[in-house]
């Protein structure tokens, strides 16, 4: 932990780099089995540089939404009434699964790389949460296909929410399910901010 409060902005910048790309190659690749078409994301996400500058991470969600939803009106917006309600369930999931496995690794998430205490009290689970949250629209994306955008936020509709932990997922070419990648991914963050390695483990993509 003191060694991740003592990280080096070049350092923080690097890292914010990886999740950033593996992010947007993520919103790619399910743009691509969703939509038969990646909206150019997958360009994009090589052109991300350290600390993304160009702000790529935020271009490429004004693409990745319009086209998921199939909507060229939908924004993310915490308190519409439509489906940014299933999405902010399933992210609150993710996030909480995220932060326990940060704490498992002897990190604090309260100690962010880009994220600040806007919206949560775990910043750290906020910047490491982002490449896995294609994960969470791919599900909400099939509650669309049978739910209205206004449906009521049943039992069920949580449970398939929550079953984004049971994803099974591939990982160096090996299934795992999500609840365990995460765990793998905050391991790797540990041992980047310890200088033990410098590349992130995510999903392949």
């Amino acid at each position: 932990m003191a060694r991740q409060a003592g990280a080096s902005l070049p350092l923080k910048k690097r890292l914010w780099q990886q999740i950033v790309k593996a992010k947007v190659k993520a919103q790619a690749s399910l743009l691509k089995l969703v939509r038969g078409k990646d909206e150019g994301l997958g360009i994009m996400a090589r052109q991300i540089r350290s600390g993304d500058e160009g702000n790529l991470e935020a271009q490429a969600a004004r693409r990745y939404w319009r086209a998921l939803i199939g909507d060229p009106e939908f924004r993310r917006d915490r308190e519409a009434d439509d489906a940014n309600r299933f999405l902010n369930y399933g992210y609150a999931v993710l996030r909480a699964q995220v932060a326990r496995s940060l704490c498992a690794c002897g990190l604090h998430p309260a100690l962010g790389l880009q994220h600040h205490n806007k919206y949560s009290n775990f910043p750290l689970a906020d910047d490491l949460m982002e490449p896995y949250r294609p994960f969470v629209d791919a599900v909400v994306v099939q509650l669309l296909n049978s739910h209205e955008a206004k449906a009521k936020m049943s039992q069920e509709i949580r449970g398939e929410l929550l079953g984004v932990l049971h994803t099974r997922i591939s990982m160096e070419k090996e299934s795992l399910r999500l609840s365990h990648a995460v765990l793998k991914s905050a391991q790797s963050l540990a041992a980047a901010l310890t200088g033990n390695t410098k590349k992130l483990i995510f999903p392949d993509t």
